[in-house]
C-alpha cells in the first residue's frame, strides 16, 4: 500500500507509471472531468496509445461540474466507454441538482499487478497534479475485488454518455454563464484576481468555453525585410482557455505548446509564453505563407476552437463572422476591450 501526497508525488505520476501496453483494463469513477484534466491525463501518460486496453469511465455531472467537451474527448480514447452517474435524472432536474451526490475518485489499472488508486483526485489538472490531495494505491486482492464489484454495480445503473450527450451540451451552454458550483481547476491565486480584467466568474467562463476570438492588430515584423509577424499578444491569463492554470509566473515563462490546425494547412505545435516586456500571454503563430497558413495575420480576427483531436483549430474571420462571434460572446457575458478600443476579444 502506498500513500500519494500532493504536492510531491502526484496522482498522474502514479497513473503514468502503472499504465503500459500490458494494461488490459482501466476503470475510473470520478465526480467530474475538465478539459485541463483530460490534457494532463493524455499528455503525461501513455493512455491515448493503449489501443488494446479497455477503458471505462463513470463520471458525475452534478451541478454542471463536468465539461461536456471533456466527456467527448474521454470517449474518443481508444476502446473507451463513458457513462454518467444518474445521467437521465440529472438532465431532467433543475440545474443538474442531484438526488444523491456522486463523489468518488478512484482509478483501477489491470495488468500483471492490478492497482487501485483511491483518494481525493478528480479528473482535473489541479486534482491530478497541483492541488493538495491525498490518495492511497493498493494491490490488495480483497480491496481490488471489492472495488471491482462496486464499480460493476454502478456501471450497470449509469447512463451511457451518448444517450444524454446532446441534451447536456445544450443545458450546459446556458448554465455555464451562470454562477454554479466551480471545480478545483477554477481556483485562482489572490494576485491573479487583482489583474485588470480578471474576476473569478470570468476565469470560470474562460476555462469552460469552447471558442475564443481575438482581434490580431498589427504584429511586429519578423526581420529587417519586413516579413509578416507571428507573435500574437493576448491579455494575461488568456492562458486559462488553453488549459494553463490561473497563477502568476515570472516573465518569459514558457506556458504551453499548443497544437494548432487550420483547414488546408499543416498542423503545428506552437509555443505560448508569458512575455515579460508586455506582461501579456504571447502565442507564436505558424509562419505566414508556409504549409498552407495565411500570408499574413495582421488586422484580422482569429477564432481558436477546442477540437476532439486535442488541437486548437484556427479560423480567420470572413464577412460577418466577427460580428457573430462578438454577439455570442456578449450573450455569454464575456467580450473585452484590450486597450483604447483598438483590439477586442471574447469567448463563447
Amino acid at each position: 500500500m502506498q500513500l500519494i501526497a500532493q504536492p510531491g508525488m502526484s496522482t498522474i505520476q502514479l497513473l503514468a507509471e502503472n499504465l503500459s501496453q500490458a494494461t488490459s483494463q482501466f476503470d475510473a469513477s470520478i465526480a467530474y472531468a475538465t478539459f485541463p484534466g483530460y490534457q494532463t491525463l493524455t499528455s503525461q501518460s501513455t493512455i491515448a496509445k493503449l489501443t488494446n486496453t479497455k477503458f471505462r469511465f463513470i463520471v458525475g455531472i452534478d451541478w454542471f461540474r463536468s465539461e461536456p467537451f471533456a466527456l467527448d474527448l474521454i470517449g474518443k480514447l481508444p476502446g473507451c466507454s463513458v457513462k454518467i452517474a444518474d445521467g437521465e435524472y440529472l438532465i431532467s432536474s433543475s440545474n443538474c441538482q442531484p438526488q444523491r451526490t456522486f463523489h468518488p475518485k478512484a482509478y483501477s489499472i489491470k495488468n500483471a499487478t492490478p492497482t487501485l488508486l483511491v483518494g481525493s483526485a478528480n479528473l482535473s489538472a489541479n486534482g491530478l497534479q497541483r492541488s493538495v490531495e491525498l490518495s492511497v494505491a493498493t494491490s490488495d486482492t480483497g480491496i481490488v475485488t471489492a472495488y471491482d464489484n462496486w464499480f460493476e454495480s454502478q456501471w450497470r445503473d449509469a447512463t451511457p454518455w451518448s444517450r444524454i450527450r446532446d441534451a447536456y451540451h445544450e443545458l450546459y451552454t446556458v448554465a455555464k454563464s451562470r454562477e454554479y458550483v466551480t471545480t478545483d481547476d477554477d481556483v485562482a491565486e489572490a494576485a491573479v484576481l487583482r489583474l485588470k480584467w480578471v474576476t473569478s466568474e470570468r476565469l470560470r467562463l474562460l476555462r469552460a468555453s469552447q471558442h475564443l476570438w481575438i482581434d490580431v492588430g498589427g504584429l511586429h515584423n519578423r526581420d529587417m525585410q519586413g516579413l509578416p509577424g507571428t507573435d500574437l499578444q493576448f491579455s494575461q491569463m488568456t492562458r486559462v482557455f488553453f488549459g494553463y492554470p490561473a497563477k502568476i509566473v515570472p516573465g518569459n515563462t514558457h506556458l504551453l505548446d499548443l497544437p494548432l490546425t487550420m483547414k488546408n494547412a499543416r498542423r503545428h505545435n506552437r509555443p505560448m509564453v508569458f512575455n515579460k516586456s508586455s506582461s501579456m500571454d504571447r502565442l507564436s503563430l505558424p509562419v505566414p505563407a508556409e504549409g498552407g497558413w495565411p500570408a499574413s495575420y495582421d488586422y484580422e480576427t482569429l477564432l481558436f476552437s477546442k477540437t476532439l483531436d486535442g488541437s486548437f483549430s484556427v479560423k480567420m474571420a470572413a464577412e460577418r463572422d466577427r460580428s457573430n462571434w462578438k454577439r455570442l460572446s456578449t450573450q455569454y457575458g464575456f467580450a473585452i476591450e484590450m486597450s483604447r478600443r483598438e483590439r477586442e476579444w471574447g469567448v463563447f
